[in-house]
């Protein structure tokens, strides 16, 4: 538990909070035309005020972001590039929520990527729309009308809303009222217990749910990895019993039935480096294409409940690989190879330079950064900088330490956290450096039928 405490406080202290769900309480509606507001503090374009109505004759794209959002500071070169594919189609504007620090964190990403996107800062309007979460995006119409709310826009969605192939966008997650659920005859044409039919919808002892997925709404949470997790300590009482998917290409899929369950994130580092992080996709398509896994553009919602005493991790994956069995009779199996990985290395001179000059095992805060710009410590450990490390590049080759430092550190890496050179870069400055190596490691294979 002391080391868990630990590297929860570091996240804390190191990183700034992640992509999150938009907000559910916004007033904005669909359909609906945009609050009249007049933005007061304007960079990088040819106002020093402007008001919503400026921009009437031409689509409007409005990426609200804050300071704390990473995903908001990572797409910030694909917004970038929206703007001038769309240049004569559509304005696309950042609105940053007020920060004492959010300006320069946003020069600093406008220098490293050459970036034209004119800026907003705003209080006034984030309050009255009522944003609690980022990425937060609004999408107007030539008359100002909201057509779009979405926490990611990309070239193909947009050309689409743009060019009538649909009406509007709407990936925000909205809040659904309960509503009375009355006693209803058994229509034996209809599925059971749904809308009543014989029952309520909850009167089930195992349910298990596929559907394509349509960018409707987003998920809250990755509710799969609490749902295996629950059972190694960490009880969490709405996910016993559930595993649960929202947009998950097919690969992803099954990698949460035949992978590792223990997340190395929250500090459970047994597996950590042992699983590769994705499956191999070792299939002709011979299958029906709409159901390839190299399919990437096709995402599907899953959704499984069992009995809460039977909801083991184990229980939930061996029933998770039935229904894909089921579903789209794939051949998959478990097997070792050899994967890359990156090493975290370090020079005789950087051992002696990073140990500690504090007694004690309690970590404290070295010099601040910006978010995503760097990171200090004081008295940490080398497993602290593979996390914060790790936590921005999750899709790809682990990174493992063998350092060899086994002793508390002081640390400090001045770099676009999001640019992985960058990292290297500043790694190397402390006398480390990641190299790419190879070893053995657990792979989830997915081979056509035989």
């Amino acid at each position: 538990m002391k080391i868990l405490k630990l590297l929860l406080f570091y996240l804390l202290l190191c990183q700034s909070t992640q992509s999150q769900v938009s907000s559910t309480n916004s007033p904005l509606e669909i359909g609906k035309p945009f609050p009249t507001h007049v933005f007061k503090d304007v960079h990088f374009y040819d106002k020093a005020e402007v008001a919503i109505h400026d921009f009437r004759g031409k689509w409007l794209v409005l990426d609200f972001f804050s300071i704390g959002c990473t995903s908001c500071f990572q797409s910030l070169p694909k917004m970038n590039q929206l703007a001038k594919d769309f240049d004569k189609e559509a304005e696309i504007v950042m609105v940053g929520s007020y920060h004492k620090n959010i300006k320069e964190a946003y020069e600093k990403f406008r220098k490293r990527y050459k970036l034209t996107l004119p800026v907003f800062y705003e209080k006034e309007l984030i309050k009255k729309l009522q944003i609690i979460g980022y990425p937060y995006i609004v999408i107007l119409d030539k008359n100002s009308t909201v057509r779009g709310i979405t926490a990611s826009i990309n070239k193909r969605k947009l050309s689409d809303l743009i060019n009538g192939k649909i009406d509007f966008i709407n990936d925000s997650q909205g809040s659904q009222s309960a509503r009375n659920l009355s006693d209803t005859l058994y229509d034996h044409t209809k599925p059971l217990l749904i809308d009543n039919n014989g029952g309520k919808d909850t009167d089930y002892l195992y349910r298990s749910v596929l559907t394509k997925y349509t960018g409707d709404f987003v998920s809250l949470q990755e509710h799969y990895v609490n749902s295996f997790r629950h059972i190694n300590g960490e009880s969490n009482k709405y996910l016993q019993g559930r595993v649960q998917a929202i947009g998950k290409p097919l690969p992803q899929l099954y990698y949460m039935a035949y992978g590792d369950t223990i997340p190395y994130r929250w500090g459970t580092i047994n597996s950590y480096g042992k699983y590769w992080y994705e499956p191999l996709l070792e299939t002709k398509d011979s299958l029906n294409p709409n159901w390839s896994p190299k399919n990437e553009e096709l995402r599907y919602n899953y959704s499984l409940t069992v009995p809460k005493e039977k909801g083991s991790a184990q229980y939930l994956q061996e029933a998770m690989r039935r229904d894909l069995q089921t579903y789209f009779g794939y051949a998959v199996s478990v097997e070792t190879r050899m994967m890359p990985y990156w090493k975290l290395v370090a020079t005789k001179k950087a051992k002696r330079k990073l140990k500690t000059k504090y007694q004690g095992d309690k970590m404290t805060q070295g010099k601040e950064f910006l978010p995503n710009t760097g990171c200090a410590f004081r008295n940490g450990t080398i497993s602290q900088v593979i996390n914060l490390i790790s936590s921005y590049y999750q899709r790809g080759a682990p990174f493992i330490d063998e350092t060899g430092i086994d002793f508390r550190i002081d640390f400090e890496l001045e770099a676009i956290l999001t640019d992985f050179e960058d990292v290297k870069r500043g790694l190397q400055k402390s006398g480390l450096d990641l190299v790419k190596g190879e070893k053995e490691m657990k792979v989830v294979v997915i081979r056509d039928p035989k």
